[in-house]
């Protein structure tokens, strides 16, 4: 009769997730919830250069996470193809339910990078290392793409510019550093 029991409370609960989703009604996950919450880049980027970033994170889930990690990408594709270039990676020890960490990481930019535009990625708990955790929301892309100057573009520097004092929109002219 016990087995019963069980068999009928399980049948009962699937029948209540089932309406939740179809009724599209929100369903608590167990466990912790690792979001992004906040970042800062340094900008503008370079190739070859290793930069500093500024992540915070926070556990919105309903238990207290553990050992995971943070990885850091380049992608020139907006759709999230398989060409994004590891730059960087935060290990975080773990974090309460409800906590928030803030941390700086570094990231290396290679020298092989081309110049152009990029899309910033991060993936909260890519080797998935955290039971329970909420995945949907732990790949974030950036919205608009950042330049990414080669390392060998030098800006220009001088002590006085000459440049010509009548232009048009679509001249070429001639720039003079000193």
């Amino acid at each position: 009769m016990h087995v019963y029991r069980v068999r009928v409370a399980r049948i009962v609960l699937l029948s209540i997730l089932l309406a939740c989703s179809v009724l599209s009604l929100p369903v608590s996950s167990a466990g912790p919830d690792i979001i992004g919450t906040r970042i800062i880049l340094p900008s503008p980027l370079q190739a070859g250069q290793q930069v500093e970033v500024q992540d915070s994170i926070r556990n919105q889930g309903t238990d207290n996470a553990g050992p995971f990690s943070i990885s850091y990408y380049l992608n020139q594709d907006t759709t999230g193809s398989m060409n994004e270039i590891l730059v960087g990676r935060w290990d975080v020890a773990g974090l309460k339910r409800g906590a928030v960490k803030t941390a700086n990481t570094s990231l290396t930019l290679s020298d092989s990078l081309k110049s152009g535009e990029y899309y910033f990625i991060r993936k909260i708990d890519p080797e998935l290392q955290l039971s329970g955790e909420y995945q949907s929301n732990n790949i974030q892309r950036s919205k608009q793409p950042m330049i990414i100057e080669d390392h060998g573009t030098i800006p220009l520097r001088g002590l006085r510019t000459i440049i010509p004092s009548e232009m048009k929109a679509g001249d070429s002219i001639p720039v003079s550093v000193f």
